[in-house]
């Protein structure tokens, strides 16, 4: 049992130094060309077709100006450019989010699938390992659930 749990580190260093040496994406500041290996990228659905990085005020729309009778006044597209902005960003760190908690939540099941098949006659060691699973994919649907509520919510506020 002490070289299956040897060789099994031995593997999961070794992937995981393969990792550590995959090419890195290089940062760019205003590039949306490019791949992201493992999460989405904050910048989806905020680019242009030049490939950079749209600001607020690239979103579109008219500027109007409520202006009184001196010349003073603001602009009112402004705010809604901003907003539509920051709702793409935060709807992107939410993917974000939920692909992290996706990963979390597989790396659980995989460790209760490992107690589960190392468990032998231990039926205390087989429930702790049922446990985990079932942890695992609870929290997963919970935050699938959270997720849809917010996008739920989200598009009746926004209209």
């Amino acid at each position: 049992m002490k070289r299956f749990f040897l060789n099994s580190a031995v593997v999961l260093m070794t992937l995981a130094s393969s990792l550590a040496v995959l090419p890195a994406a290089t940062a760019s500041a205003a590039a949306c060309d490019g791949q992201t290996f493992l999460f989405p990228r904050w910048y989806d659905d905020l680019c242009t077709q030049d490939n950079e990085i749209m600001s607020p005020n690239d979103l579109g729309g008219e500027d109007t100006d409520n202006l009184n009778s001196n010349g003073e006044g603001t602009t009112t597209n402004t705010a809604n450019r901003l907003g539509g902005w920051l709702a793409i960003l935060a709807r992107n760190l939410v993917t974000i989010l939920l692909t992290a908690v996706g990963y979390v939540s597989l790396g659980f099941v995989i460790y209760g699938g490992f107690r589960y098949m190392t468990s032998g006659d231990s039926s205390s060691g087989t429930q702790a390992a049922r446990k985990t699973i079932t942890n695992a994919l609870i929290g997963l649907v919970i935050s699938i659930m959270a997720v849809a509520i917010v996008k739920f919510v989200a598009g009746v506020w926004g209209g």
